[in-house]
């Protein structure tokens, strides 16, 4: 019973650390790795593949434009970019899905998804509210925010920064994004 109950125990935790983390990068679009010779994008979900006290081995998952396979987006209407890689041979491609495993610090990462997004939440709820009620986001999918962003972003006096922050988090919890908001 205790060797059943050890496997147990290491299957759970197997399985913890397979679990989804995410890239943050607080009040960045992204973050450059010189050491990998990568830039990841705020907010994707990563595999954790292993961990030390520094340092994480993770996965990144996603699909490639067959004509530009330096990029890495995390939906397959390629409007959410993850990751663009300096070197193509980091990416294993398969049909329109690529994956890339690299080594980051462990303080670009995190468990918690509201963690991950709230500079580009506080944006878009502060921005997005002065003239209306906040929208839900999952009630549009992404070429319709693009449309509904952008001919109201004047009136919220974004700067491009910000316009971009506030556009990835509506492509990432759209109808057609890959994260739903947490109550």
């Amino acid at each position: 019973m205790q060797f059943f109950l050890k496997l147990v125990i290491i299957g759970i935790a197997a399985l913890n650390l397979q679990a989804s983390w995410f890239i943050t990068t607080p009040g960045e679009l992204s973050i450059t790795l010189p050491n990998e010779n990568v830039i990841l994008y705020n907010g994707i979900p990563v595999k954790v593949i292993s961990k030390g006290n520094q340092s994480a081995k993770i996965e990144i998952s996603g699909y490639v434009n067959p004509s530009d396979k330096m990029k890495l987006y995390a939906t397959e209407n390629l409007r959410l970019l993850s990751m663009e890689v300096k070197d193509e041979k980091k990416v294993i491609v398969v049909n329109n899905r690529g994956t890339v495993t690299i080594t980051v610090p462990n303080n670009i990462l995190t468990e918690d998804q509201d963690e991950a997004w709230q500079t580009n939440s506080d944006l878009f709820y502060d921005k997005c509210t002065k003239c209306h009620h906040a929208k839900v986001v999952k009630n549009h999918n992404m070429l319709e925010w693009e449309a509904l962003f952008n001919s109201m972003k004047l009136k919220a006096k974004t700067t491009p920064d910000e316009d971009e922050l506030i556009m990835r988090f509506l492509r990432a919890f759209a109808k057609d994004g890959i994260l739903t908001e947490s109550d």
